[in-house]
């Protein structure tokens, strides 16, 4: 075997709380995400983009979301399975990851890869066959 750049696992989320910090429409699509996974998604947003509203006032598929209408902050990690955010500048994203790197969770700064800890594969859905 050659050597691998990362090591593709499958993590089990049901029930378990995800941190998620934005309200923006790409959050969403990560709070969907996780949601279908049976994750309980706290998103962490003073205003929501009206994906992410509709979202959280839907449910998901098969997660559940709870909206706190504040910012992210070192006591939000307690208990998180994985933290999530959608950083405005590369100072948001590095006090982020660097609270969740302090609270011991892996983390991950959406579509800003020196602040993650773990990436985000492609998913191709066509259940119950997934990809």
């Amino acid at each position: 075997m050659g050597p691998l750049a990362s090591l593709p696992v499958f993590f089990p989320l049901e029930t378990r709380k995800i941190l998620l910090a934005g309200g923006t429409e790409a959050a969403a699509w990560k709070a969907e995400l996780l949601a279908a996974t049976g994750a309980e998604v706290h998103v962490y947003a003073e205003g929501l983009n009206p994906v992410m509203a509709n979202l959280i006032k839907t449910g998901g598929v098969n997660g559940r979301f709870v909206h706190h209408a504040r910012p992210w902050s070192s006591d939000s990690f307690a208990g998180a399975a994985l933290a999530i955010a959608d950083a405005a500048s590369d100072g948001e994203a590095r006090a982020f990851y660097c609270a969740a790197k302090a609270a011991g969770v892996p983390v991950n700064v959406i579509d800003n890869p020196p602040f993650c800890e773990f990436q985000f594969g492609s998913i191709v859905n066509r259940s119950p066959v997934v990809i």
